[in-house]
């Protein structure tokens, strides 16, 4: 009996998805993917500070372009993949781009490459409120954790019910201002 041999797509489908024991590979892409998002998420965070933003934009600026290549890369790899991981879809790809994950991806870098489209720059200014999508990183640890795999469940299935409550916290917490 002969063992047919893995394709590249394959091993690549192995290192993206949730690493196996034993999968070296998988493994290291797994823990640099969650650590590229911790200080991706602290990035955003330090940068906010405008004394640390002066003093290290370049740094801020240069890391962020790194992060996001790396991000776009996996995004486009695992658009590749698609049909491994939904073996039964018709459309794959696309089944993967409008997936939770899928869109959680795209919105997390989409921010970085929505400049380069617009040539409006009052559009531009609005580009700011975007980059709030930048935090959406840390939805993607979910592919790693089960803890987090069960709030997005719970986020999910309660999702009108949180909406709700939320709105009515805002509007709550924006009352004593019109008295």
């Amino acid at each position: 009996m002969t063992v047919k041999p893995k394709t590249f797509k394959k091993r690549v489908f192995e290192i993206i998805s949730k690493a196996e024991k034993g999968d070296w590979a998988s493994q290291i892409f797994d823990w640099l993917i969650m650590a590229l998002i911790a200080l991706s998420v602290l990035s955003i965070i330090l940068e906010s500070f405008s004394s640390l933003n002066d003093q290290y934009h370049t740094v801020f600026h240069i890391f962020d372009i790194t992060t996001v290549v790396v991000f776009s890369i996996e995004y486009l790899l695992r658009i590749w993949t698609a049909e491994m991981l939904y073996p039964e879809a018709k459309h794959p790809r696309l089944k993967f781009i409008f997936s939770f994950m899928g869109i959680i991806d795209l919105l997390a870098i989409l921010p970085f490459y929505i400049p380069f489209i617009s040539a409006d720059l009052r559009f531009l200014r609005m580009i700011r409120l975007f980059r709030l999508f930048r935090l959406l990183h840390v939805v993607k640890l979910g592919r790693y954790f089960e803890a987090l795999q069960m709030i997005v469940k719970v986020i999910r299935t309660s999702g009108p019910q949180l909406i709700m409550s939320v709105a009515i916290c805002f509007f709550v917490m924006l009352f004593p201002c019109f008295f």
